[in-house]
Parts: C-alpha cells; structure tokens; sequence
C-alpha cells in the first residue's frame, strides 16, 4: 500500500478524507483443523480485524500509482481512514494454519500456510513477540494489532490452483499471478457482512486483478527498457501503464500510468471512448479524452497505437483536446 496518498478514489461513495482476470476456482469450506497439519479445505472463521471497526473494504485492483500501478493482488480493511485518532486494533488470525513467512518494512507482513495450495497473508501488522516463522496458529488467535503507519489492513490470498491470465506472466510476482479472492471463502454470517462493507458498484464486490486481453491494448504493459526480472521489483512502478476499469466502478474506463509519460496517476477516460479490450493493431492511432477525477487534476488526451509486434506506442498530452494532438518524439515504446 503506498502510505503517502489518502485514497481519493473513493469519494464517489461519500467517504471523508481525514488526513487513503479470471474468475478464481471455488473452494468447499470446512471445520478448522488442529495446529500442526495442513486443511483439506480453506475457510475463514474469524475477520482479521473486529468487523465493528472497518470503515469499509476496497476490492481486489485498486489503483494508486506508482507503487500500485497495476491493479492490486489483495484487498484493504480501512481501520483508520475516518478516525485517525483511533485506537490500535488487535488483528487476528482468519485461519489457522503455519506462519511460512514474515516480511520487516517497519511493520511486519505475515504469511500463512493453510491448505497445500493456499496461503494468506496480512500486511501493515504490529507482530506480537511469540508469532515468529514456522509457528503453529489457530483461527482466531491474536497475531498482533494494527500499524499506525496505515490507514488499512492488506488481505491477499495466494491460491497455486488458480492462475490468472497474464499475458507474460514471467513479469509478476507469484503473488499476482495466483491471487484469489479472499472474502469468497468466509463463513456465514461473516462472509456477508464483510461483502456489505466494499466500496464497489454492482454485484460483483470482488474486483479484478488482470485485464490482460491477447492481441488487444486492455491490461498491463511495461516500458520496453524494463528487463523483466525486475518488472516486478519494488519501484517499477513508473515504468509500468495499464489499460483497466475504476474498482469502485467498473463501469469506468481508466488508464494508470505510473510514470515516464507527460500525465500521471489513474485517469478516467472520458464516456464513449473506444474499449481497450476492443483496440488491435487494425485500430491505428486511438486517443483518449481523460481526466483526473480527483483534487482538480489534469485532463489531456493519451495517444497510443497497437503495433503489429505485440508493442504499443503511448504519448500524454496535458492539457489537450482529441483531435489536435500527434505523435512526438516524446513517445514512448511499452510491450507486454
């Protein structure tokens, strides 16, 4: 989660700013099993944080660029957005399973083991002294409480039996390329109120994660001088753009660019533009109206054209108007 920016993007549903591609398999749910072995079935028994203090949950694919470029691999439980001056909260294990890792970025990130597939993970957590690596939990035990660092809580799962379809997927991080939908496999009643609490229009409240599309400009591209080892690495992000849709309103069209071109950040694409997942090469030059939908952001216009190798070229324009506008020596060469 980038700690710098509140997260704007959901004002549309009212909330205050105080000081924020597939479908994945299904799974059956079962009773917890006894530390010390792994479950036959994944199922969340307990929320990470008392669901009485979440102000309100964002899906899978939030954007904020450039840490988060591409749409996000996890969700976000909102602590702390509205009251900043609340108390910390104890976080607690949703599964019992084996703590497989723990990651120091001045809070801690911790993984859990719970099935041979599948592993959660909880991020911005102050870790009490006795959750160390290899430790044995069980559902419901207090892992440690919330970070002040943060206005939220990160909540990803890790499923190896699920794959999404990206179209390089020798760019992600396994997180990514695996990522599930962790509020799916809640019991009841938890599990609906959990999906009362995203911010997200229409019935789908689990989001999405890749819009790549093969042979089209809808998904994720990287600036061609990017090696691909490090596509993934932490500060890629401004050498990263994609072609998606508003979390919280998927009927938005948007472009995240992470940085290297003339605009920045996410920027809603102006109504009637042409659907990226319907751009080819055959295409030509496609520009797009956009705007920053927050703050009094820019608006411009973003070139691109599908090139018949698989690239694209891409150029911003602040300020711009569709029509006016051509290719300059300033654009830039993304590829898959």
């Amino acid at each position: 989660m980038d700690l710098r920016t509140p997260f704007g993007r959901f004002w549309r549903f009212g909330l205050s700013l105080i000081g924020a591609c597939a479908t994945a398999a299904s799974a059956c749910h079962s009773s917890p099993t006894a530390p010390g072995s792994l479950a036959s079935a994944l199922s969340f028994s307990s929320s990470p944080i008392d669901a009485a203090v979440i102000e309100f949950v964002t899906p899978l694919g939030h954007l904020n660029p450039p840490d988060h470029t591409f749409p996000t691999d996890h969700i976000y439980f909102y602590h702390h957005l509205n009251h900043p001056t609340a108390p910390a909260y104890a976080v607690v294990a949703p599964a019992g399973g084996t703590v497989t890792s723990i990651l120091q970025h001045g809070d801690q990130k911790v993984s859990v083991e719970v099935t041979s597939s599948q592993t959660y993970y909880l991020d911005h957590v102050v870790l009490d002294g006795t959750i160390q690596q290899g430790a044995k939990i069980t559902a419901g035990q207090r892992l440690g409480m919330t970070s002040s660092a943060a206005y939220a809580l990160d909540f990803g799962l890790v499923n190896t039996a699920v794959t999404l379809g990206f179209i390089n997927p020798a760019r992600y991080a396994t997180d990514s390329v695996h990522a599930d939908m962790p509020l799916k496999y809640f019991a009841e009643p938890l599990k609906t109120t959990l999906y009362g609490l995203v911010q997200r229009i229409g019935a789908d409240k689990d989001g999405q994660v890749c819009f790549d599309h093969t042979g089209t400009l809808a998904g994720n591209w990287f600036l061609d001088s990017l090696p691909v080892a490090q596509s993934a690495a932490y500060g890629a992000g401004p050498m990263q753009l994609a072609f998606v849709r508003d979390p919280a309103d998927p009927t938005q069209l948007c472009i995240s660019i992470g940085g290297t071109l003339a605009m920045t950040g996410v920027l809603n694409v102006a109504a009637g533009a042409t659907d990226p997942a319907l751009v080819t090469p055959a295409s030509g030059v496609v520009a797009y109206p956009v705007a920053a939908p927050f703050f009094g952001g820019p608006s411009g216009v973003v070139l691109v054209q599908m090139n018949s190798g698989g690239s694209i070229t891409v150029e911003a324009f602040p300020g711009a108007t569709a029509g006016t506008v051509t290719f300059t020596t300033n654009a830039r060469t993304y590829v898959r």
